[in-house]
């Protein structure tokens, strides 16, 4: 009875405010920090790492139906807007900034912008 009154509850609010996450999005363990999480639209064979945070408004899913999902590595902040699509591994301590569209694999700690995204800045 529990199962179904939280169920409903949390398709409620994803309806309410826009959050699209499926619950079978595999999040190991980790800290995840939805930012209001207005808008956030997960496919649900994404892999977070620990200590990501996520803003509003963005996308991680496949580039085509079927495809693979993105892995999202440790410690890395999806800025408002971005789109991480496809078979795409962000890597540990990225930022991917403000509407970016990242198509490719991302290395440890670079900071991404553009549309598709290019790495800015090392750290």
């Amino acid at each position: 009875m529990l199962y179904r009154e939280l169920k409903w509850w949390y398709r409620w609010f994803c309806i309410r405010h826009r959050v699209v996450n499926d619950i079978k999005c595999r999040v190991p363990g980790s800290t995840v920090l939805l930012h209001h999480g207005l808008g956030v639209t997960m496919n649900p064979f994404v892999v977070l790492g620990e200590n990501v945070t996520v803003y509003p408004l963005v996308t991680l899913g496949t580039r085509r139906s079927g495809g693979d999902a993105p892995v999202i590595g440790d410690g890395v902040v999806l800025m408002t807007g971005c789109c991480v699509l496809g078979d795409v591994v962000v890597g540990r301590g990225c930022v991917v900034g403000s509407g970016a569209v990242v198509l490719s694999d991302v290395p440890d700690g670079a900071v991404v912008v553009g549309v598709p995204a290019k790495v800015v800045n090392g750290v």
